[in-house]
């Protein structure tokens, strides 16, 4: 079994630009989510956020819709948790 992390297997999976290296630098990786996204379609979801451990997914309330999601650059780890729960796999970590 190989002991690569969790970090190491999701950016060989998404990898950005082809490469399978993991980063150099944590910051290197930022999620980013489309919109396909069933939030930004008016379909209550916060599955990305409630999987995010260092909280850089927040869901802003909206009156009469659903709510609708951001990200923190400055907190997102590029971990890829959120990529992986997402329903409609709007969501990718790319660097």
């Amino acid at each position: 079994m190989s002991s690569q992390t969790r970090r190491e297997f999701l950016f060989a999976r998404i990898g950005a630009g082809g490469s399978s290296r993991p980063p150099r630098d944590a910051g290197e990786l930022k999620a980013a989510i489309a919109q396909s996204c069933l939030a930004l379609n008016h379909v209550v979801c916060s599955a990305c956020a409630e999987r995010c451990e260092a909280r850089a997914i927040r869901f802003r309330p909206a009156v009469g819709a659903a709510p609708t999601p951001a990200i923190d650059l400055d907190r997102c780890t590029g971990c890829g948790a959120c990529v992986a729960v997402c329903p409609v796999s709007a969501i990718t970590v790319s660097a």
